[in-house]
Protein backbone atom coordinates (compact mmCIF):
# COMPACT_ATOMS: atom_id res chain seq x y z
CA UNK A 1 0.00 0.00 0.00
CA UNK A 2 2.71 2.37 1.01
CA UNK A 3 4.52 1.32 -2.22
CA UNK A 4 0.84 2.33 -4.27
CA UNK A 5 1.21 5.89 -2.35
CA UNK A 6 4.48 6.75 -2.91
CA UNK A 7 4.18 5.57 -7.07
CA UNK A 8 1.29 7.84 -7.58
CA UNK A 9 2.11 11.26 -5.75
CA UNK A 10 1.36 11.39 -2.71
CA UNK A 11 3.34 13.10 -0.10
CA UNK A 12 5.67 10.39 2.46
CA UNK A 13 6.76 11.12 5.65
CA UNK A 14 9.48 9.80 7.37
CA UNK A 15 8.17 6.96 9.32
CA UNK A 16 6.67 5.43 5.89
CA UNK A 17 9.63 5.99 4.32
CA UNK A 18 11.67 3.91 7.36
CA UNK A 19 8.47 1.02 7.49
CA UNK A 20 9.23 0.80 3.96
CA UNK A 21 13.00 0.65 3.78
CA UNK A 22 12.99 -1.73 6.76
CA UNK A 23 10.99 -4.72 5.05
CA UNK A 24 13.61 -4.42 1.82
CA UNK A 25 16.97 -3.73 3.85
CA UNK A 26 19.06 -7.11 3.17
CA UNK A 27 20.72 -6.22 6.59
CA UNK A 28 17.58 -6.46 8.40
CA UNK A 29 16.63 -9.76 6.48
CA UNK A 30 19.94 -11.44 7.67
CA UNK A 31 19.34 -10.00 11.39
CA UNK A 32 15.46 -11.66 11.29
CA UNK A 33 17.54 -15.23 9.73
CA UNK A 34 19.50 -15.14 12.92
CA UNK A 35 17.00 -14.18 15.22
CA UNK A 36 15.04 -17.32 14.10
CA UNK A 37 18.36 -19.33 14.38
CA UNK A 38 18.82 -18.31 17.92
CA UNK A 39 15.15 -19.27 18.70
CA UNK A 40 15.84 -22.60 17.85
CA UNK A 41 18.59 -22.97 21.07
CA UNK A 42 15.35 -23.69 23.39
CA UNK A 43 13.43 -26.50 21.64
CA UNK A 44 17.37 -28.11 21.30
CA UNK A 45 17.69 -27.42 24.72
CA UNK A 46 14.27 -28.48 25.97
CA UNK A 47 14.80 -31.80 24.54
CA UNK A 48 17.21 -32.93 27.10
CA UNK A 49 14.16 -33.78 28.60
CA UNK A 50 12.11 -35.06 26.32
CA UNK A 51 11.65 -38.72 25.63
CA UNK A 52 13.36 -40.19 22.26
CA UNK A 53 13.06 -43.05 20.90
CA UNK A 54 15.69 -45.78 19.52
CA UNK A 55 16.07 -48.49 17.01
CA UNK A 56 18.93 -51.19 16.12
CA UNK A 57 19.04 -53.86 13.95
CA UNK A 58 21.75 -56.05 12.89
CA UNK A 59 22.39 -58.81 10.02
CA UNK A 60 25.11 -61.57 10.36
CA UNK A 61 26.11 -64.62 8.43
CA UNK A 62 27.91 -67.07 10.14
CA UNK A 63 30.64 -69.15 8.44
CA UNK A 64 28.86 -72.36 9.37
CA UNK A 65 25.36 -73.28 11.77
CA UNK A 66 26.24 -74.76 14.90
CA UNK A 67 23.76 -77.15 16.72
CA UNK A 68 23.76 -79.81 18.91
CA UNK A 69 21.28 -82.61 20.75
CA UNK A 70 20.84 -84.57 22.93
CA UNK A 71 22.67 -87.41 22.27
CA UNK A 72 25.93 -85.89 21.67
CA UNK A 73 26.29 -85.79 25.19
CA UNK A 74 25.21 -89.22 26.05
CA UNK A 75 27.60 -91.59 24.17
CA UNK A 76 29.33 -93.50 27.14
CA UNK A 77 26.11 -94.76 28.39
CA UNK A 78 25.46 -98.44 28.34
CA UNK A 79 23.29 -99.86 25.37
CA UNK A 80 20.39 -101.36 27.49
CA UNK A 81 19.33 -97.35 28.47
CA UNK A 82 17.67 -96.21 25.55
CA UNK A 83 18.46 -92.87 24.76
CA UNK A 84 15.50 -90.42 24.00
CA UNK A 85 16.28 -88.15 20.61
CA UNK A 86 15.33 -84.63 19.87
CA UNK A 87 15.76 -81.80 17.39
CA UNK A 88 19.33 -80.67 17.11
CA UNK A 89 19.48 -77.32 19.09
CA UNK A 90 20.51 -74.65 16.94
CA UNK A 91 23.13 -72.47 18.76
CA UNK A 92 24.90 -70.42 15.96
CA UNK A 93 22.57 -70.00 12.80
CA UNK A 94 24.04 -69.47 9.77
CA UNK A 95 21.90 -66.50 9.43
CA UNK A 96 20.78 -64.61 12.41
CA UNK A 97 18.87 -61.04 12.28
CA UNK A 98 17.97 -59.37 15.41
CA UNK A 99 16.63 -55.07 16.09
CA UNK A 100 15.43 -53.24 19.42
CA UNK A 101 13.34 -50.48 19.46
CA UNK A 102 14.03 -48.38 22.66
CA UNK A 103 12.01 -45.57 24.35
CA UNK A 104 14.12 -43.83 26.53
CA UNK A 105 12.70 -41.11 29.58
CA UNK A 106 15.21 -38.86 31.21
CA UNK A 107 13.70 -38.96 34.30
CA UNK A 108 16.68 -36.70 36.22
CA UNK A 109 19.30 -33.97 35.06
CA UNK A 110 20.55 -31.53 37.16
CA UNK A 111 21.72 -29.22 34.18
CA UNK A 112 18.58 -28.88 32.75
CA UNK A 113 16.92 -25.98 34.28
CA UNK A 114 19.96 -23.77 34.08
CA UNK A 115 20.93 -24.75 30.66
CA UNK A 116 17.34 -23.58 29.85
CA UNK A 117 17.96 -20.29 31.18
CA UNK A 118 21.18 -19.93 29.49
CA UNK A 119 19.19 -20.98 26.39
CA UNK A 120 16.08 -18.19 27.34
CA UNK A 121 19.62 -15.41 27.69
CA UNK A 122 20.58 -16.28 24.17
CA UNK A 123 17.49 -15.47 22.50
CA UNK A 124 17.30 -12.05 24.46
CA UNK A 125 20.42 -11.20 23.29
CA UNK A 126 20.04 -12.07 20.35
CA UNK A 127 16.59 -10.46 19.59
CA UNK A 128 18.35 -7.28 21.72
CA UNK A 129 21.22 -7.56 19.02
CA UNK A 130 18.43 -7.45 16.05
CA UNK A 131 17.36 -4.57 17.81
CA UNK A 132 20.33 -2.80 17.66
CA UNK A 133 21.51 -3.44 14.29
CA UNK A 134 17.59 -2.12 13.17
CA UNK A 135 18.20 1.07 14.93
CA UNK A 136 21.72 1.78 13.47
CA UNK A 137 19.62 1.33 10.07
CA UNK A 138 16.83 3.41 11.10
CA UNK A 139 18.81 6.26 12.36
CA UNK A 140 20.98 6.26 9.12
CA UNK A 141 18.27 6.07 6.96
CA UNK A 142 16.54 8.65 8.60
CA UNK A 143 19.36 11.39 8.30
CA UNK A 144 19.04 10.59 4.48
CA UNK A 145 15.70 11.27 4.46
CA UNK A 146 15.64 14.61 7.06
CA UNK A 147 18.87 15.88 4.97
CA UNK A 148 17.03 14.89 1.47
CA UNK A 149 14.04 16.94 2.66
CA UNK A 150 15.69 19.94 4.24
CA UNK A 151 17.96 20.21 0.91
CA UNK A 152 14.43 20.29 -0.80
CA UNK A 153 13.38 23.09 1.28
CA UNK A 154 16.08 25.22 0.79
CA UNK A 155 16.05 24.52 -2.74
CA UNK A 156 12.71 26.22 -2.84
CA UNK A 157 14.13 28.79 -0.73
CA UNK A 158 16.93 29.69 -3.14
CA UNK A 159 14.93 29.36 -6.22
CA UNK A 160 13.28 32.87 -4.62
CA UNK A 161 16.40 34.66 -3.51
CA UNK A 162 17.88 33.68 -6.54
CA UNK A 163 15.18 35.50 -8.75
CA UNK A 164 15.17 38.11 -6.27
CA UNK A 165 19.53 38.21 -6.84
CA UNK A 166 18.96 38.15 -10.73
CA UNK A 167 16.65 41.09 -10.46
CA UNK A 168 18.65 42.99 -7.69
CA UNK A 169 21.68 42.44 -10.26
CA UNK A 170 20.03 44.13 -12.89
CA UNK A 171 18.98 47.13 -10.79
CA UNK A 172 22.16 47.57 -9.86
CA UNK A 173 23.56 47.90 -13.52
CA UNK A 174 21.17 50.70 -13.52
CA UNK A 175 21.73 52.37 -10.28
CA UNK A 176 25.71 52.26 -10.92
CA UNK A 177 24.74 53.67 -14.49
CA UNK A 178 22.71 56.36 -12.82
CA UNK A 179 25.90 56.68 -10.45
CA UNK A 180 23.66 55.95 -7.52
CA UNK A 181 25.97 53.44 -6.45
CA UNK A 182 29.66 52.36 -6.47
CA UNK A 183 31.15 49.99 -8.99
CA UNK A 184 32.03 48.00 -5.61
CA UNK A 185 28.25 47.67 -4.90
CA UNK A 186 27.36 46.58 -8.31
CA UNK A 187 30.37 43.78 -8.54
CA UNK A 188 28.89 42.53 -5.16
CA UNK A 189 25.39 42.40 -6.76
CA UNK A 190 27.01 39.92 -9.68
CA UNK A 191 28.89 37.79 -6.99
CA UNK A 192 26.08 37.70 -4.78
CA UNK A 193 23.85 36.84 -8.32
CA UNK A 194 26.55 33.78 -9.26
CA UNK A 195 27.14 32.37 -5.67
CA UNK A 196 23.80 31.70 -5.74
CA UNK A 197 23.90 29.87 -8.69
CA UNK A 198 26.28 28.20 -7.93
CA UNK A 199 24.84 26.85 -4.29
CA UNK A 200 22.08 26.29 -6.21
CA UNK A 201 23.22 23.64 -7.98
CA UNK A 202 24.88 22.08 -5.57
CA UNK A 203 21.93 21.61 -3.72
CA UNK A 204 19.94 20.29 -7.00
CA UNK A 205 23.03 17.88 -6.97
CA UNK A 206 23.35 17.00 -3.60
CA UNK A 207 19.54 16.37 -3.73
CA UNK A 208 19.54 13.97 -6.20
CA UNK A 209 22.21 11.70 -5.05
CA UNK A 210 20.36 11.97 -1.88
CA UNK A 211 17.55 10.41 -3.77
CA UNK A 212 19.20 7.63 -5.65
CA UNK A 213 20.06 6.44 -2.19
CA UNK A 214 16.89 6.55 -0.64
CA UNK A 215 15.34 5.24 -3.69
CA UNK A 216 17.75 2.10 -3.83
CA UNK A 217 17.11 1.31 0.02
CA UNK A 218 13.05 1.81 -0.70
CA UNK A 219 13.01 0.37 -3.85
CA UNK A 220 9.98 2.74 -4.85
CA UNK A 221 10.47 6.37 -6.35
CA UNK A 222 10.11 9.00 -4.31
CA UNK A 223 7.18 11.51 -4.30
CA UNK A 224 8.34 15.06 -5.02
CA UNK A 225 6.73 15.90 -1.45
CA UNK A 226 8.62 14.41 1.76
CA UNK A 227 7.25 15.55 5.38
CA UNK A 228 8.39 14.77 8.82
CA UNK A 229 6.65 13.03 11.19
CA UNK A 230 5.93 14.30 14.87
CA UNK A 231 8.51 13.51 17.40
CA UNK A 232 7.76 11.93 20.93
CA UNK A 233 8.94 14.60 23.95
CA UNK A 234 12.72 14.44 24.70
CA UNK A 235 14.23 14.24 28.06
CA UNK A 236 14.17 16.55 30.90
CA UNK A 237 18.02 16.77 30.93
CA UNK A 238 21.23 15.24 29.87
CA UNK A 239 20.85 13.25 33.47
CA UNK A 240 17.55 11.94 32.40
CA UNK A 241 18.25 11.22 28.92
CA UNK A 242 21.66 9.01 29.98
CA UNK A 243 19.11 7.30 32.14
CA UNK A 244 16.92 6.62 29.79
CA UNK A 245 19.20 5.30 27.02
CA UNK A 246 20.75 2.73 29.85
CA UNK A 247 18.02 1.35 30.33
CA UNK A 248 16.55 0.69 27.07
CA UNK A 249 19.70 0.40 24.84
CA UNK A 250 19.87 -2.49 22.83
CA UNK A 251 23.54 -2.69 22.65
CA UNK A 252 24.05 -2.71 26.21
CA UNK A 253 20.88 -5.36 26.65
CA UNK A 254 22.36 -7.53 24.35
CA UNK A 255 25.64 -7.75 26.00
CA UNK A 256 24.08 -8.16 29.61
CA UNK A 257 22.11 -10.96 28.18
CA UNK A 258 25.34 -12.81 27.11
CA UNK A 259 26.68 -12.38 30.50
CA UNK A 260 23.76 -13.93 31.74
CA UNK A 261 23.98 -17.18 29.85
CA UNK A 262 27.47 -17.85 30.82
CA UNK A 263 26.89 -17.41 33.94
CA UNK A 264 23.91 -20.19 33.87
CA UNK A 265 26.00 -22.15 31.88
CA UNK A 266 28.96 -21.92 34.30
CA UNK A 267 26.29 -22.89 37.40
CA UNK A 268 24.90 -25.90 34.92
CA UNK A 269 28.62 -27.36 34.59
CA UNK A 270 28.55 -27.48 38.91
CA UNK A 271 26.16 -29.78 38.68
CA UNK A 272 27.91 -32.23 35.97
CA UNK A 273 28.69 -34.87 39.00
CA UNK A 274 24.81 -35.11 39.96
CA UNK A 275 24.02 -38.51 38.59
CA UNK A 276 22.05 -38.71 35.11
CA UNK A 277 18.82 -40.87 35.60
CA UNK A 278 16.49 -42.51 32.89
CA UNK A 279 14.72 -45.13 32.24
CA UNK A 280 14.42 -47.31 29.25
CA UNK A 281 11.87 -49.09 27.98
CA UNK A 282 13.20 -51.87 25.16
CA UNK A 283 11.53 -54.61 22.59
CA UNK A 284 13.98 -57.09 21.26
CA UNK A 285 13.51 -60.12 18.85
CA UNK A 286 16.33 -62.37 17.74
CA UNK A 287 16.03 -65.47 15.60
CA UNK A 288 18.59 -67.21 17.19
CA UNK A 289 17.45 -67.52 20.87
CA UNK A 290 18.63 -71.09 21.94
CA UNK A 291 16.37 -73.35 24.37
CA UNK A 292 13.67 -70.81 23.60
CA UNK A 293 10.35 -70.98 21.87
CA UNK A 294 10.23 -66.75 22.24
CA UNK A 295 11.64 -64.89 19.63
CA UNK A 296 10.57 -61.64 21.34
CA UNK A 297 11.50 -59.90 24.77
CA UNK A 298 10.47 -56.83 26.78
CA UNK A 299 12.05 -55.15 29.32
CA UNK A 300 12.55 -52.05 31.75
CA UNK A 301 15.66 -50.18 32.96
CA UNK A 302 16.73 -47.58 35.31
CA UNK A 303 20.06 -45.95 34.76
CA UNK A 304 22.35 -43.75 36.48
CA UNK A 305 25.69 -42.55 34.89
CA UNK A 306 28.18 -40.93 36.25
CA UNK A 307 30.57 -39.06 35.24
CA UNK A 308 33.71 -39.15 36.64
CA UNK A 309 36.65 -37.91 34.87
CA UNK A 310 36.33 -36.73 31.43
CA UNK A 311 39.75 -35.02 30.77
CA UNK A 312 39.80 -32.47 32.44
CA UNK A 313 37.14 -31.14 29.76
CA UNK A 314 35.23 -29.90 32.15
CA UNK A 315 37.53 -27.67 33.72
CA UNK A 316 38.91 -26.12 31.06
CA UNK A 317 35.25 -25.53 30.20
CA UNK A 318 34.51 -23.77 33.44
CA UNK A 319 38.26 -21.81 32.93
CA UNK A 320 36.91 -20.54 29.34
CA UNK A 321 33.47 -19.48 31.08
CA UNK A 322 35.14 -17.69 33.80
CA UNK A 323 37.34 -15.77 31.40
CA UNK A 324 34.33 -14.83 29.22
CA UNK A 325 32.37 -13.67 31.92
CA UNK A 326 35.37 -11.23 32.49
CA UNK A 327 35.34 -9.68 29.14
CA UNK A 328 31.38 -9.43 29.12
CA UNK A 329 32.07 -7.89 32.29
CA UNK A 330 34.16 -5.39 31.09
CA UNK A 331 32.15 -4.56 27.66
CA UNK A 332 29.09 -3.97 29.49
CA UNK A 333 31.25 -1.03 31.82
CA UNK A 334 32.50 0.15 28.41
CA UNK A 335 29.14 0.33 26.60
CA UNK A 336 27.26 2.43 29.43
CA UNK A 337 30.22 4.56 29.51
CA UNK A 338 30.01 5.30 25.79
CA UNK A 339 26.28 5.24 25.93
CA UNK A 340 27.14 8.20 28.39
CA UNK A 341 29.67 10.15 26.21
CA UNK A 342 27.48 9.84 23.15
CA UNK A 343 24.63 11.46 24.97
CA UNK A 344 26.65 14.09 26.53
CA UNK A 345 27.71 14.84 23.22
CA UNK A 346 24.57 14.85 21.49
CA UNK A 347 23.09 16.90 24.51
CA UNK A 348 25.96 19.70 23.66
CA UNK A 349 25.04 20.01 19.86
CA UNK A 350 21.78 20.06 20.50
CA UNK A 351 22.59 22.93 22.99
CA UNK A 352 24.26 24.20 20.30
CA UNK A 353 22.05 24.56 17.40
CA UNK A 354 19.12 25.77 19.93
CA UNK A 355 20.99 28.83 20.49
CA UNK A 356 22.02 28.99 16.69
CA UNK A 357 17.98 28.73 16.13
CA UNK A 358 16.96 31.76 19.00
CA UNK A 359 19.34 33.69 16.82
CA UNK A 360 18.23 32.61 13.29
CA UNK A 361 14.55 33.60 14.44
CA UNK A 362 15.91 36.66 15.93
CA UNK A 363 17.80 37.11 12.77
CA UNK A 364 14.65 36.29 10.64
CA UNK A 365 12.44 38.92 13.06
CA UNK A 366 14.88 41.28 12.62
CA UNK A 367 14.45 41.05 8.84
CA UNK A 368 11.10 40.73 8.47
CA UNK A 369 10.70 44.46 10.54
CA UNK A 370 13.28 45.37 8.79
CA UNK A 371 11.48 44.72 5.34
CA UNK A 372 8.15 46.60 7.10
CA UNK A 373 10.18 49.87 7.70
CA UNK A 374 11.77 49.70 4.40
CA UNK A 375 8.31 48.92 2.52
CA UNK A 376 6.87 51.73 4.16
CA UNK A 377 9.49 54.62 3.28
CA UNK A 378 9.41 53.04 -0.41
CA UNK A 379 5.74 53.90 -0.08
CA UNK A 380 6.53 57.01 1.03
CA UNK A 381 9.06 57.74 -1.96
CA UNK A 382 11.57 58.40 0.87
CA UNK A 383 13.95 54.61 0.15
CA UNK A 384 14.55 53.88 -3.39
CA UNK A 385 13.46 50.45 -5.38
CA UNK A 386 17.16 49.18 -4.72
CA UNK A 387 16.53 49.53 -0.85
CA UNK A 388 13.44 47.99 -0.82
CA UNK A 389 15.50 45.02 -2.78
CA UNK A 390 18.04 44.45 -0.73
CA UNK A 391 15.49 44.42 2.53
CA UNK A 392 14.13 41.42 0.67
CA UNK A 393 17.20 39.60 -0.01
CA UNK A 394 18.76 39.93 3.64
CA UNK A 395 14.74 38.33 4.55
CA UNK A 396 14.86 35.63 2.17
CA UNK A 397 18.74 34.86 3.39
CA UNK A 398 17.29 34.87 7.78
CA UNK A 399 14.53 32.50 6.38
CA UNK A 400 16.71 30.31 4.21
CA UNK A 401 19.26 30.30 7.25
CA UNK A 402 16.46 29.48 9.77
CA UNK A 403 14.69 26.57 7.90
CA UNK A 404 18.25 25.01 7.56
CA UNK A 405 19.29 25.38 10.94
CA UNK A 406 15.59 23.86 12.20
CA UNK A 407 15.98 21.04 10.22
CA UNK A 408 19.49 20.07 12.22
CA UNK A 409 17.76 20.92 14.90
CA UNK A 410 14.78 17.94 13.93
CA UNK A 411 17.46 15.77 12.78
CA UNK A 412 19.68 15.94 16.31
CA UNK A 413 16.06 15.23 18.34
CA UNK A 414 15.74 12.51 16.55
CA UNK A 415 19.30 11.33 17.36
CA UNK A 416 19.05 11.46 20.83
CA UNK A 417 15.53 9.93 20.64
CA UNK A 418 16.91 6.81 18.91
CA UNK A 419 19.81 6.95 21.06
CA UNK A 420 17.63 6.90 24.58
CA UNK A 421 14.69 5.47 23.93
CA UNK A 422 15.13 3.49 20.19
CA UNK A 423 12.33 5.15 18.95
CA UNK A 424 11.70 8.73 17.74
CA UNK A 425 8.26 8.98 17.04
CA UNK A 426 5.62 8.98 19.27
CA UNK A 427 4.32 5.43 20.72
Amino acid sequence: MLLLLVSIGFALSLQEAISIAKERSPTLQIQRYRLQQAALIWPQTLARVSPKIFLNANYTRNQQEIAFSTTDFLTDLPDFIEIPTSAPVVIQPLNAQAWRASLTQPLFDAQTPSLLMAAKAHIRSAQYQAQAVENAFTLSFAELFIRKQMIDQNIEILKIRSQLVKESMEMAKMEYQSGAISLQKKLDAQIDHRSTDIQLLQLQNQSLELQQQLEQLMGASLPSKLSRTPLRPLPNDVQDAIQSATIHRSDGLSIQESLKKTMHQRRARLFEWIPVVESNLNYSYANNIAFSDQNTLWSIQVNANWLIWDGGIRLQQQRMDQIQSAIYDIELKQKRDDIENEIRTEWRKRDLLLSQLRKARLDQDTAHLNLTTVTKGHENQILRDWDLKQAQLLLSQSDYLYEQVEAELYLQNFKILMLCYEGAFVP
